[in-house]
């Protein structure tokens, strides 16, 4: 594991591509009123900077592009997306234009098999007017420059796990009552990891850095998703920083791959201080029991009355249904917040496709909720 994944000088941050009409498919050059992009001339929905990348990326674009255009052709239309253009009497254009670009994503994905995150992105964000989701006399908005303001946005989405644990603990006492100033030892599970949290894993010993008392903080990651090449148990190769080392202070990392559930009943469970899931998706899969994975782990979220949960979820709505979840387990819980903005969500902003109260755009533990069994 490279433990600092994305934090060397210089270093690439490496991740899977993504589709922006705005930019280059292949360099992600954004378009400018001297340089606009060159648009596929069969799909119409694929652009480049240049001929040369768009010859680059034809192999990986031939198979959708064909694809899109043999679609629109079928019902004598230049664009595949124009099925989905809203007329003057629709009741709910927004509503039905998602369910148009959903459905055919699903469709594209069953008819060429698994599709790439940057294919499906294509259906899901294609260039279409904001009010009708028309794709014709678009008015092109100016391009801003890259800022340090728009860097900071990254670094946001870095810290907002551990800066989210810290306020979670100024709001509440851990295991045994202690607040943060008094915690000497700290043990905490991050439930429900996935990659998202083991990417620049140090980031996780600021919290150590910021309790003064604290020598040893032990973070154990838990989740049937995460990594099978990374060996579970204690990370053997990570520990604290120098400065800390000196000081006599600890850090661990541990790997549990595993439902929560799974792992409390397991000889390998460690009594946490405090329990934690980001961006938790508790309710997403209720009304699909073949792909529901959290509602047996649930009660186990909050099984130590002096031990809180904190969870964030993306949107208002996504955070009343999380706390709602929690609420069907039948387990008695005090609130400490309740689907509360978090004023250390990531501010690095992610697209959706759905639109939720009007904003399609979410951000990373944007609600947050603290409870404690009582």
């Amino acid at each position: 594991m490279n433990a600092e994944a994305g934090f060397e000088d210089g270093a690439p941050v490496l991740t899977v591509p993504h589709y922006h009409w705005g930019s280059c498919m292949v360099c992600h050059t954004p378009a400018t009123p001297s340089q606009p992009l060159k648009r596929c001339s069969r799909c119409h929905s694929m652009f480049y900077c240049s001929a040369a990348h768009q010859k680059a990326h034809w192999k990986q674009h031939k198979r959708l592009c064909s694809y899109l255009s043999s679609a629109a052709d079928a019902v004598g239309s230049e664009l595949f997306f124009a099925a989905g253009e809203a007329t003057d009497t629709e009741d709910d254009p927004k509503r039905n234009w998602s369910t148009f670009k959903l459905n055919a994503a699903m469709m594209a994905d069953i008819i060429l098999g698994d599709l790439e995150v940057w294919e499906k992105e294509m259906f899901l964000f294609p260039r279409a007017c904001r009010v009708y989701f028309k794709k014709t006399k678009m008015v092109e908005m100016t391009a801003l420059p890259p800022t340090e303001q728009i860097r900071m946005r990254f670094l946001t989405d870095r810290l907002s796990g551990p800066m989210t644990l810290l306020y979670g603990m100024e709001k509440t006492s851990v295991r045994g009552g202690k607040t943060l100033p008094d915690v000497e030892e700290l043990t905490i599970h991050i439930v429900g990891s996935n990659v998202v949290e083991m990417v620049g894993i140090i980031r996780w010993e600021y919290v150590l850095h910021q309790v003064p008392k604290c020598s040893r903080l032990h973070v154990i990651f838990i989740g049937p998703e995460l990594a099978p090449e990374e060996p579970e148990g204690i990370i053997e190769e990570l520990g604290a920083c120098a400065e800390c080392q000196d000081m006599g202070r600890e850090m661990n990392y541990e790997i549990r791959r595993s439902l929560y559930k799974d792992y409390c009943e397991s000889h390998d469970y460690t009594l946490p201080d405090l329990v934690a899931v980001f961006n938790c998706g508790f309710h997403e899969n209720e009304s699909n029991p073949g792909q529901e994975t959290w509602k047996d782990s649930l009660p186990f979220l909050i099984q130590h009355c002096s031990v809180p949960l904190i969870f964030t979820s993306y949107c208002q709505s996504e955070a009343a249904k999380d706390l709602e979840s929690m609420q069907k387990t039948g387990k008695n819980f005090d609130t400490v917040l309740c689907k509360e903005i978090n004023p250390f969500q990531s501010y690095r902003p992610f697209r959706d496709h759905e639109c939720d109260m009007n904003r399609d755009v979410f951000y990373t533990n944007q609600y947050l909720s603290i409870i404690k069994a009582s």
